[in-house]
């Protein structure tokens, strides 16, 4: 199939072919639109509209969208028109498993990464009741990271349908790999891909094929009649159990081998015995001799340790923050901390520290026995829950992003421990505020599975025994007059101001004659990120001064129309109806009455004016909307404190009542300070008017009026 590299084909430039077959050929192509490059299989005509081969096509994209497994190539789209078929996927940039046997026998480590990927796609396959028939080398493709993806399910058959594909007495499969049954047309199962996967562990472990130099007659007559070669006669150096998953997985007789792809793997692991060995990384440090010419004592240098992860790309830079990612990087360094969680209000910017975190951890390695390992191993994982609606969905959403398939047979939770087992990895929960009566889930995993570390986001405490809270302030803001803009690009705050304004306005600078406006935006907004962003996005409109003028008189301004924000953050009152939606009405009463200070309180004046007890008031110091300072005083982030005075004048009784206990409270204390000035007390007496300066100023007009 010629390459036309000028050729565009609804959206995709099609740049190279990488692959090549009978019937068409994949394209590396660019995908315009999104500036992004792509995966397009392209169907010949001649081909493309057979009755067969159409059936073949839309039922290779629907099964591909079916299914929708981490370590399953990803389908973007897919069509049919007069000059072919396409299927449009994820670029694989790793190359394929054929290649990387081709340079010898692969590492222990690099077989059980690839056994857990493909056996965990292919589990996910068979639980919809879909079998693959082609499981080869070259149709598991890798990534830049070294993870493994099953791919090409043109052949794949949906048990139980008859789909009319093939033709009675057709032999459909590679022979290299095809099972007896495919041979003679007889039913296929599950385990038609489970002994194609164990003739692909024999050649990942050798380096060559069972039957390496037999016709395509002849590799067909081996899978009849032949069992396996005993692996470790040819490959020396692994243990010797191996064989016996390896004879099983090909049992001439389907019935003869593992009763699904998650009992090989069992079976596999328990022969390379995890629990005494070291970790799947380290492995790579134990001698590989390959018996022949070519002997080796290390694995090849190209190997990448980069554990697999599932962290979604983020669209903007991180700016700031990086003490705190350093502070995060200190605690988990330390054993004995397993669970810490960043705990802010919203819109602080806990998910995107939790994730620069995370991506940091990709390559940070220690040294462990002489050799060098990934610090998680078996990998990092992203479990969002914003979206979810019951803690008993938080089982099925870790299951399905770690790649893992529940079974409906067993407890979920039972299923996920023994999963997780004895790996080393690093779980992030993200947003787990709305959901803490499922905060058992975690505790069951640190107490089960000793070498994973947990990594949450809240707005409010867990309150689990072990958690270690990290508490997420404002960015850096500065605390006088700034004369240079290097001087103010020193602060966090501006900085994040500073390259937000420039995506919202692409000649927007930061200058001598505006540098200090945008210090007080950035102060006014007490270094939320979420509110800068959001602050930053009307430089193409409005001037500095107005930006702070607008701020002064409301939330109206810190809202943005910008589609790929999830709702929650698409304005700071959708941040604040969240967290606001969370409280009971004690509770919403309690804050709407400390709403009514400015500049702090004492723990004494928020119990005579809101009635806060002091429970009540820890209550929501932990679900951070109350925050500790010094002099042992309390304030609420003056945008949150706007957005309840707001909520307060929707209940007029209980707004008169506070002010009036305000007014009273701080007359009284006038009074009680006048007596003071009057004794040996004066400077300690100024000191406490000076603190209450903005309650005394509201409580003296309110008293006027």
């Amino acid at each position: 199939m010629p390459v036309d590299n000028t050729r565009s084909i609804k959206g995709y430039e099609l740049l190279e072919v990488i692959g090549e077959g009978a019937h068409g050929a994949v394209y590396r192509a660019s995908q315009q639109a999104v500036d992004r490059q792509v995966a397009v299989k392209i169907i010949l005509p001649e081909f493309a509209n057979r009755p067969e081969f159409i059936r073949r096509f839309e039922a290779e994209a629907k099964m591909i969208a079916q299914i929708e497994h981490l370590h399953i190539v990803p389908l973007y789209d897919y069509w049919r028109d007069p000059q072919g078929a396409y299927l449009v996927m994820r670029l694989m940039r790793g190359g394929n498993l054929e290649q990387l046997i081709q340079k010898g026998p692969l590492a222990l480590s690099q077989v059980s990464r690839i056994m857990e990927h493909v056996s965990s796609a292919l589990s996910a396959a068979h639980q919809r009741g879909i079998v693959h028939r082609d499981i080869k080398p070259a149709n598991i493709l890798l990534d830049e990271d070294a993870n493994s993806y099953l791919s090409d399910f043109g052949i794949a058959k949906a048990l139980g349908e008859d789909s009319g594909q093939t033709m009675t007495g057709a032999i459909i499969g590679t022979p290299a790999y095809i099972t007896p049954e495919q041979v003679q047309s007889l039913p296929i199962s599950p385990q038609t891909d489970i002994y194609a996967l164990g003739v692909l562990l024999f050649t990942m472990l050798t380096g060559e094929h069972p039957f390496p130099l037999a016709s395509s007659g002849d590799l067909i007559a081996h899978h009849l009649r032949d069992p396996l070669p005993i692996v470790y006669e040819i490959y020396t150096g692994i243990p010797a159990g191996l064989n016996d998953v390896i004879q099983k997985a090909t049992a001439k007789d389907p019935d003869n081998r593992f009763s699904d792809v998650e009992d090989l793997f069992v079976a596999y692991s328990r022969a390379i015995d995890l629990e005494k060995t070291p970790s799947l990384a380290e492995c790579e440090s134990l001698e590989r001799v390959f018996v022949g010419e070519d002997s080796w004592d290390q694995p090849p240098d190209d190997l990448n340790l980069r554990p697999p992860h599932n962290l979604p790309s983020d669209l903007t830079a991180f700016v700031g923050r990086e003490g705190e990612q350093e502070a995060l990087q200190d605690m988990f360094a330390d054993p004995k901390v397993r669970l810490v969680t960043i705990l802010a209000g919203g819109g602080m910017g806990k998910t995107r520290l939790a994730m620069a975190f995370a991506e940091s951890q990709l390559d940070a390695t220690v040294k462990a026995n002489g050799s060098v390992k990934p610090i998680y191993p078996q990998g990092i994982f992203f479990i969002p829950l914003a979206h979810l609606q019951s803690s008993d969905s938080i089982v099925p959403t870790v299951a399905e992003n770690l790649g893992f398939q529940l079974s409906e047979k067993r407890d979920p939770l039972n299923q996920l421990i023994d999963y997780l087992g004895q790996k080393e990895l690093l779980l992030i929960f993200d947003n787990y505020e709305h959901l803490l009566d499922g905060t058992m889930l975690i505790v069951e995993i640190l107490k089960s599975v000793p070498k994973v570390k947990v990594l949450t986001t809240s707005r409010t405490r867990l309150n689990i025994g072990g958690e270690h809270r990290f508490k997420l302030k404002g960015m850096d803001l500065p605390d006088g007059v700034l004369r240079t803009t290097d001087e103010a690009l020193a602060h966090s705050s501006i900085e994040l101001f500073r390259h937000c304004a420039c995506r919202a306005q692409i000649d927007f600078l930061l200058s001598d004659d505006n540098l200090n406006e945008v210090a007080q935006i950035c102060k006014l907004l007490e270094g939320i990120p979420l509110a800068i962003r959001l602050a930053a996005t009307w430089v193409d409109m409005l001037s500095p001064e107005e930006i702070i003028k607008e701020i002064e008189s409301g939330l109206d301004l810190l809202e943005t129309e910008v589609g790929d924000i999830p709702e929650r953050h698409s304005s700071m009152r959708a941040v604040f109806d969240h967290s606001w939606s969370q409280l009971t009405d004690r509770e919403s009463s309690v804050l709407g009455g400390l709403s009514v200070f400015r500049g702090g309180f004492t723990r004494v004046a928020a119990e005579k004016v809101a009635g806060a007890s002091l429970r009540e008031l820890k209550t929501l110091v932990n679900k951070s909307l109350v925050n500790p300072t010094a002099n042992q005083r309390f304030e609420i982030h003056e945008l949150l404190r706007q957005y309840i005075s707001g909520r307060l004048v929707d209940f007029p009784e209980r707004n008169q009542q506070v002010k009036d206990l305000h007014c009273e409270y701080f007359t009284k204390f006038l009074k009680i300070c006048d007596e003071g000035l009057r004794s040996g007390r004066q400077l300690d007496v100024l000191g406490e008017i000076i603190n209450e300066s903005g309650n005394v100023q509201l409580a003296w007009k309110y008293a006027v009026e």
